[in-house]
């Protein structure tokens, strides 16, 4: 994982290098063991990737397109959001949360808590799916729009996702 953030800072030098600077320092092993305790499901690759970078320090430069990387409290912060007040809200308005839209294999929902936000622009999220559509994998990474907007695949993983950002 440290190669690969080398090569992502590398590549984020020739196309944006003000990001790097942006790019917080590894979290503490407290802060990684609040987002294990709090998300359903042992995510490797996300707190391997905290362990190196713990998100962005300013979110006026977007790591990909539009979309801050968060840090292991704003993942927390962020997955209790949707998963306590959002949810709740939704439910309250009488939305099924089963009738959203997707493209690829994530399932068609407008909220899943096993969806772990990891990066945002201030309501959208880009996220990793734990619980994915009959073909897709656990751990693929997908874009949720917070307007309805069909949620959209973007990798098999989060460590393939980055490996994408490292040959963009």
């Amino acid at each position: 994982m440290n190669e690969l953030w080398e090569r992502i800072k590398q590549r984020l030098l020739i196309v944006n290098p003000d990001v790097v600077d942006t790019l917080a320092s590894g979290a503490s092993s407290k802060d990684i063991q609040l987002v294990q305790q709090t998300v359903p499901v042992e995510i490797d690759e996300l707190f391997q990737s905290l362990e190196i970078v713990n998100g962005q320090t300013a979110s006026d430069q977007p790591f990909f397109e539009r979309f801050s990387l968060f840090s292991a409290d704003e993942i927390v912060a962020n997955y209790k959001l949707m998963n306590e007040e959002v949810v709740s809200d939704l439910l309250d308005s009488g939305v099924d949360l089963e009738e959203g839209e997707s493209i690829g294999p994530v399932k068609p929902h407008v909220w899943n808590p096993g969806w772990i936000p990891f990066a945002g622009d201030g309501g959208n999220f880009l996220c990793i799916d734990t619980d994915p559509d009959v073909d897709g994998s656990v751990g693929q990474v997908f874009t949720w729009w917070r307007d309805g907007s069909a949620n959209v695949w973007q990798a098999e993983s989060y460590k393939a996702w980055l490996e994408q950002l490292a040959q963009a």
